[in-house]
């Protein structure tokens, strides 16, 4: 009978182990879930974030036309196209606009947009010139992840990073700055978009 009772008392605090740890595992795991959740909603807003201020001084300008605030808002819809690193560097660059430092964040935005071309040209046996700013863009619009416009757009950019890097008190008209930044946004969206598929 001691034996009976003891294996009954056994089995049942083996099912209240298992039922406890069965419950306890929902409970990490739907905590688990929301933090995720929490993340990747505050990745979204820290992505959003730096568009969102760009697409305000663009609009602050009042010498935009409509259509470049229009191609941001589509650009926003392809946030996930850049990667965290990415993000956290251009989260910096809205940063020296924030300071009014819109020359320098412009020149840092240069630097990135030269990175993110060096990265994507550097996996090409086609790529044979130095990796400059200048040869990066050929090559890209040779490629076809750039349009012509984006082409020259990206000249554009290079010159005001130049000009940034090696003269004191640079100055340039806000609106110019202004599609200098969408300009490089636009670029880096550009080139890290998945190839397209074509159906057969």
């Amino acid at each position: 009978m001691k034996v009976k009772n003891i294996t009954i008392a056994i089995f049942a605090l083996t099912i209240l182990i298992i039922l406890w740890l069965f419950i306890d595992e929902r409970k990490r795991s739907k905590k688990l879930e929301s933090i995720i959740q929490k993340l990747n909603r505050e990745k979204d807003e820290l992505q959003t974030g730096y568009l969102d201020l760009l697409m305000k001084y663009l609009e602050s300008l009042n010498s935009v036309e409509p259509s470049v605030i229009q191609e941001l808002k589509k650009l926003k819809n392809q946030i996930d196209l850049l990667d965290e690193a990415t993000h956290i560097e251009l989260n910096s660059v809205i940063k020296q606009v924030n300071n009014n430092d819109v020359v320098k964040a412009v020149r840092d935005l240069a630097k990135i947009v030269e990175n993110k071309l060096k990265e994507k040209a550097g996996q090409h046996v086609r790529f044979s010139k130095k990796p400059m700013l200048h040869d990066l863009l050929e090559f890209a619009k040779e490629c076809g992840w750039i349009n012509d416009q984006m082409y020259s757009n990206g000249m554009f950019l290079k010159e005001i990073r130049n000009k940034e890097s090696h003269e004191l008190a640079v100055e340039f008209p806000p609106h110019q700055l202004g599609m200098a930044m969408f300009s490089g946004i636009e670029i880096l969206y550009s080139v890290c978009r998945p190839p397209q598929t074509t159906s057969n």
